[in-house]
């Protein structure tokens, strides 16, 4: 009995909890235009039941007791919540377009001017959604696309080349920067003939007018109209000018222009301070040796190229001469001025014992030399010569000289004048009358005794 009684109950609770189960029908449609949307994700309190069929509808079958939350998701449109009551049998969900606003703004591919008046077409990948339009003065156009939606741009303008792309919308706002190439769009590369290496700043004239310089590529971007012959001229520092005639076919867009290195002949000369040619003087350029000066003191560069270099000449016994120099054009002769190297000149002057006198004049070719120090030297300069005559002069002394030639690169020479005593007439006077007296006494002696005989012997 009892048993027969539990059945019962269960049967009536479960038949109870059948009458309150409630089913949802919830349809997804678009906001704009009424469409369904199928594959749109449901959540109940946040989970995950299900999707929609191709007709937008999902059924949720529930035994709420109170009302719970309903969550609409799909990709390209924005979220959608909302509190749904638990006696609710129907929902009607309508979904806006998530969109972003895509600036796009298209520039001429060499100047980097805006275009005006491109036509922008904007097409839904799979599909025939298609929205167009045409660039303002600045070169842009807007579109509200959908997020998470790809897309085909495409670009066109008169007189410029097709462009087109793929683009998926994952942002909110954003800007395209695009460019397109003018039909007309030619490129001239300049390069040196040496390495082909590219060539900056080098100016380039069409039909004898410029149409600008090559950058840090060697290419200049350019317009020209093809089928035609143009006149080309190029200049570029330490380069020759290059002149050329040149047909344009319709399919050349590249055109490479070769400079051979500008190359130029000097001539120098040198010569020392009196102007007298210096022969087999070294001549260095840039460090490196090229040769020797002939009888003339003459030497001939051929074929130097265009720059700044760094002189120099060289011979033992005259000082080196350095100078930088631009060499840039044909012609240049250059004059080198060698001074003498000096040579240090010592002068010892001192007397017959060897005894150094100080305070000595000491002149050299009847200039003045300087004077001697307390241990009898003076010390000088002097540029070669083959001869230099030395004179030394002090009171006391007799004045005396000695003569020496100094050679080209000789660094140190010494001389020695030797000075002699002067006579002190003084003693020499007094002398001579000690002479004079005894000379008188022994004669005033004499002639005393001469009378003193002659009265002797009675005269």
């Amino acid at each position: 009995m009892r048993i027969r009684l539990f059945l019962a109950l269960l049967v009536c609770s479960v038949l109870v909890c059948a009458v309150q189960a409630i089913t949802l029908e919830i349809t997804v449609q678009d906001d704009d235009d009424g469409t369904a949307i199928g594959g749109a994700s449901i959540y109940i309190d946040g989970d995950y039941e299900g999707k929609t069929d191709s007709e937008g509808d999902y059924s949720f079958s529930h035994s709420f007791d109170e009302s719970f939350e309903l969550e609409v998701k799909k990709s390209g449109y924005e979220d959608w919540s909302d509190w749904i009551d638990e006696d609710d049998t129907s929902v009607d969900v309508d979904l806006v377009l998530d969109t972003a606003s895509i600036e796009i703004v298209v520039y001429d591919a060499d100047t980097l001017r805006p275009v005006y008046n491109a036509r922008v077409r904007v097409t839904t990948t799979g599909s025939d959604d298609t929205e167009t339009e045409r660039t303002g003065t600045d070169g842009s156009v807007t579109f509200d696309l959908v997020n998470g939606e790809e897309y085909t741009i495409e670009i066109e303008a008169d007189d410029y080349a097709p462009e087109s792309w793929e683009y998926e919308v994952d942002a909110d706002t954003v800007t395209l920067h695009r460019w397109i190439v003018h039909d007309e769009r030619f490129a001239l590369r300049v390069l040196s003939a040496a390495d082909h290496a590219p060539i900056a700043g080098a100016e380039v004239f069409i039909d004898g007018k410029s149409t600008g310089v090559t950058g840090s590529s060697g290419i200049l971007i350019t317009r020209l109209e093809r089928g035609e012959q143009v006149q080309l001229r190029v200049e570029a520092d330490g380069f020759r000018d290059l002149t050329l005639a040149r047909y344009i076919d319709d399919d050349d867009l590249i055109l490479d222009l070769s400079l051979a290195l500008a190359t130029y002949p000097v001539s120098l000369i040198a010569v020392d301070t009196a102007g007298v040619p210096v022969a087999g003087a070294a001549v260095f350029l840039d460090g490196e040796r090229e040769g020797e000066t002939d009888t003339y003191g003459r030497f001939s560069l051929q074929d130097v190229l265009e720059g700044t270099y760094a002189i120099a000449i060289t011979k033992d016994g005259y000082v080196a001469w350095e100078e930088e120099k631009m060499i840039d054009q044909a012609g240049q002769d250059l004059a080198a001025e060698l001074a003498w190297e000096l040579a240090t000149v010592s002068v010892l002057v001192e007397d017959q014992d060897h005894q150094v006198i100080a305070g000595a004049h000491v002149a050299v070719n009847g200039d003045t030399f300087g004077i001697t120090d307390a241990k009898g030297t003076i010390t000088d300069s002097l540029p070669p010569a083959e001869s230099y005559n030395f004179t030394a002069s002090v009171e006391g002394y007799t004045t005396s000289w000695s003569a020496i030639g100094i050679e080209p690169g000789e660094g140190e020479r010494s001389v020695t004048i030797t000075l002699e005593k002067e006579l002190d007439l003084t003693l020499f006077g007094l002398a001579g009358l000690s002479v004079a007296g005894i000379i008188l006494v022994g004669a005033g002696i004499k002639v005393v005794r001469s009378r003193n005989l002659k009265r002797r012997k009675g005269f």
